[in-house]
């Protein structure tokens, strides 16, 4: 198929956000987005949801700063999986059982969808003040419980069968300065 830069596409959405100190120390944050997103490549096969259109996404945020020095942090993420594409996969396409492989056919360009996005953040924060300025070191582990988020789905022409792409638990870290 000759690709042409001729397509056309439409996008809406919502965002609802509610921020609330729930006790002297202790913060919340509720956060919900309505995103959805379709594409018309113009090359017979339809309008189909974009890579973005994930229509629910829900984040859950609290926080609890202990003292002047640590500060901790929570969050819960979940989403609507990621629209994929839906396929027919066939069997032995060589006609060699010798050297079996199997081939993908496109019958639904993002038709499906991968699974839901679910994870559980935590921070800590600790900081150091010089006069005005101020140093923060953070440790941030995202998706504590180590649950696969799909990203993506790959195809294994060898042994005919999908699987997902994407991360599991991911620490980082680093420093903030302010002043």
């Amino acid at each position: 198929v000759l690709k042409s830069n001729n397509g056309t596409g439409w996008g809406n959405g919502a965002d609802i956000n509610l921020t609330k100190r729930l006790t002297k120390n202790f913060h919340g944050q509720l956060g919900y987005s309505y995103i959805e997103c379709k594409r018309d490549d113009h090359d017979g096969i339809g309008v189909y949801d974009f890579m973005y259109s994930q229509p629910h996404q829900v984040n859950v945020m609290t926080s609890y700063p202990l003292n002047d020095k640590w500060s901790f942090a929570m969050k819960y993420r979940y989403a609507t999986g990621k629209p994929k594409d839906n396929y027919v996969i066939y069997a032995n396409v060589l006609s060699n059982t010798d050297y079996r492989r199997y081939a993908q056919e496109l019958i639904g360009r993002n038709a499906n969808r991968l699974p839901d996005f679910s994870s559980l953040d935590v921070r800590i924060n600790y900081n150091f003040r010089f006069r005005k300025a101020k140093l923060t070191i953070f440790i941030d582990v995202v998706n504590v419980l180590n649950k696969q988020i799909a990203n993506s789905e790959s195809f294994n022409s060898i042994t005919g069968k999908t699987y997902y792409d994407g991360l599991a638990i991911f620490p980082t870290g680093g420093m903030k300065f302010e002043f």
